[in-house]
């Protein structure tokens, strides 16, 4: 018997540690333990933060996390934790080069944008503390036409069982509750069983690319 709640800042450690678990070789498993954490704490505790856990008899087995404000939940991070990520990947230049490269070079045209604007938000900021608040900086264009689902991970030993499915469900409820009518996720094409899992469980695929397929799911149509 699972039971889902919300994540609470203290739980950052431990899910960290499942992701690192489950996400061997993708890129936020590049950054050091502590910035890890540090990324998912930021997360858990800003507004647009949608994050749960899956417990049994108390142990956390898996979470998932993601953001209310679809693909531009890499700002309010960046804004606040820019230079320790930084620091962070920079760590694992010199640990691993070869590695840290083949993962960061697919995501240099995506990271660029939000690098120049936490360029921006430095040089505008650089009377004030530095730190993004909830209040977004409205000088910067933000959209809202859906949620991002960042993440999902359940340890080895849970898989299969129905701690994923109440994960999935717990974050569309969230994402109702807030409004959201969509919804979306991205996947390596090859990963199969995480494809079946999303197909099951009413997503859609809306695009797709070479190594990547993108996910929706419309929340009216399931009411």
């Amino acid at each position: 018997m699972y039971h889902i709640r919300q994540a609470t800042s203290a739980d950052s450690e431990i899910i960290s540690k499942i992701h690192a678990a489950c996400f061997m070789n993708h890129f936020l498993t590049l950054l050091a333990p502590k910035a890890l954490s540090k990324y998912y704490e930021s997360l858990i505790e800003h507004s647009l933060g949608v994050c749960f856990v899956a417990e049994e008899e108390g142990t956390m087995v898996g979470f998932i996390a993601g953001w209310e404000e679809g693909a531009s939940y890499q700002r309010p991070l960046l804004y606040k934790n820019g230079f320790c990520f930084a620091l962070a990947i920079a760590g694992s230049f010199f640990r691993q080069p070869r590695a840290t490269l083949s993962l960061i070079k697919p995501r240099i045209k995506v990271l660029m944008p939000f690098l120049k604007d936490y360029l921006l938000f430095q040089l505008r900021c650089k009377s004030k503390s530095g730190v993004l608040s909830d209040d977004k900086d409205k000088s910067i264009p933000f959209h809202r036409p859906n949620a991002s689902y960042l993440s999902i991970a359940v340890l080895d030993l849970h898989r299969g069982s129905e701690a994923a499915r109440l994960l999935n469900e717990a974050f569309i409820e969230e994402c109702r509750l807030r409004n959201v009518r969509e919804i979306i996720l991205s996947v390596y094409s090859d990963n199969d069983r995480a494809r079946a899992f999303y197909e099951k469980n009413g997503w859609h695929v809306w695009r797709s690319e070479k190594e990547t397929v993108h996910y929706i799911y419309t929340i009216d149509s399931h009411v």
